[in-house]
C-alpha cells in the first residue's frame, strides 16, 4: 500500500478529485454529506442526523 503512495500512481486522480470537492462542490470540510440537496458539513450529532434522516424517509 505505501508503494502506491511512494509511486504517486493515483496523485493525478487524487488532485482533480480535490478540485472539484473545493471548486465544483464546495466542499469546505471532510465529511460533508449531501442529502435531498441539503449539505451537512463536519461531523453531525448522531441523534441530529437520525431524525434528519427520518423526516425525509
Amino acid at each position: 500500500m505505501l508503494d502506491v503512495l511512494a509511486e504517486g500512481r493515483y496523485r493525478e486522480q487524487h488532485q482533480t478529485a480535490q478540485r472539484h470537492a473545493v471548486e465544483e462542490a464546495l466542499i469546505q470540510s471532510v465529511p460533508t454529506l449531501v442529502i435531498d440537496g441539503e449539505v451537512i458539513q463536519g461531523v453531525p450529532d448522531p441523534a441530529a442526523l437520525k431524525r434528519f434522516l427520518l423526516e425525509r424517509a
